[in-house]
């Protein structure tokens, strides 16, 4: 779907008036979602996504070139308190 609709508050800003492509897939797919998430149901999906993130958290832990990645501090951590990923 594309917009021209020509219209802004000025002609500078009627210049980016036009949208180009946009993808209406997520906003379609909001009932579907709804649903699936009913039929797995939340805590299913919110341990899968724990241990998604407890393995990239090792994962970068273990690769010293990806390191930097890591947050570490007493208010916002990844890894746990003292740990240096080592």
């Amino acid at each position: 779907m594309v917009s021209n609709e020509g219209t802004g508050e000025s002609p500078f800003a009627k210049l980016f008036s036009w949208e180009g492509t946009k993808d209406y897939g997520g906003f379609l797919s909001l009932t579907a979602a709804k649903e699936w998430r009913a039929t797995v149901g939340e805590d299913d999906i919110i341990d899968y996504l724990h241990d998604l993130v407890s393995t990239c958290v090792l994962t970068l832990a273990n690769d010293r070139s990806l390191r930097s990645f890591l947050v570490n501090s007493e208010t916002l951590s990844l890894l746990p308190a003292g740990d240096d990923g080592g």
